[in-house]
């Protein structure tokens, strides 16, 4: 009886020890436990590691794109200010060249004759000086663009390179006189019963003066620009519908009677009503 209570005392002594000691099963899941608990904060770590990394860089890139911004604002501004500059410099030059009194070939020696290309000043400035210059009702005449007035000295100082973007220029400054104008017609219609835009006539004696050729016109005409950047444009486009038609014309084959026929169209088409 003593033998066996003894076994009984030990075996329910050994039961709850084994209670009391976790199997090695159970510190196995344990272990796997606490290790996915680290890997989970590691993880959302790294995650939050990336999103600052990934708010920092979008903040250095907006802060990038806004100094780029700032710094081409700045530089548009400053190169406004310098065209702006130069216009007003040129536009001195030419009231200076003008007030000589000289015309023709006269006027495009004194103009050509200034002693460095560089210091000349661009076709368009002298032709927006001629157009200021005209007294106040003669804004519609055409006679300017003559070779024996102001036709020569323009067609000298679009000589050389890029010659048709600086005839261009001539159409520009015509444009934006006749824009100040709100573009006027002539006061009687033409042959035709209408009513011609005057900026027309001023083209047509451009052309036929060779001041200004058919490249030089398209270079205008085609121009990437609109009414912000050259105020007028539209409307000048509309007007000279007819002049693009006749500009466009195939060249026929001529006889020496139609090459007269086609001097006095051109002729009729100069003439201010």
């Amino acid at each position: 009886g003593y033998a066996g209570a003894a076994n009984r005392g030990q075996f329910f002594e050994q039961s709850n020890s084994n209670r009391g000691t976790p199997s090695g099963a159970a510190t196995q899941v344990s272990a796997q436990v606490v290790s996915a608990k680290v890997e989970a904060q590691a993880a959302e770590a790294s995650k939050q590691e990336k999103k600052k990394a990934a708010a920092a860089k979008r903040a250095e890139e907006k802060q990038a794109a806004e100094a780029k911004k700032a710094a081409e604002a700045e530089a548009k501004k400053a190169a406004k200010a310098e065209a702006k500059a130069k216009v007003q410099a040129e536009a001195a030059q030419c009231a200076e060249l003008l007030s000589s009194g000289k015309k023709g070939r006269d006027l495009a020696a004194l103009v050509t004759g200034l002693e460095e290309k560089a210091s000349r000043p661009s076709a368009r400035a002298l032709c927006a000086a001629v157009l200021a210059g005209l007294p106040q009702g003669e804004g519609a005449s055409s006679e300017w663009c003559g070779v024996e007035e102001c036709g020569q000295a323009l067609k000298e100082l679009c000589a050389g390179s890029g010659a048709s973007e600086k005839q261009a220029g001539i159409v520009y400054a015509v444009q934006a006189h006749f824009a100040e104008l709100k573009f006027p017609k002539t006061k009687e219609a033409n042959k035709d019963g209408k009513k011609t835009p005057l900026m027309e006539k001023v083209l047509y004696k451009l052309y036929d003066a060779e001041v200004v050729e058919e490249d030089g016109v398209n270079a205008w005409r085609y121009a990437d620009d609109d009414d912000s950047e050259a105020p007028g444009k539209t409307d000048a486009l509309f007007q000279l519908t007819d002049f693009f038609t006749w500009l466009d014309e195939p060249p026929p084959e001529e006889s020496d009677e139609e090459e007269e026929e086609e001097v006095i169209d051109i002729n009729d088409r100069i003439a201010l009503k």
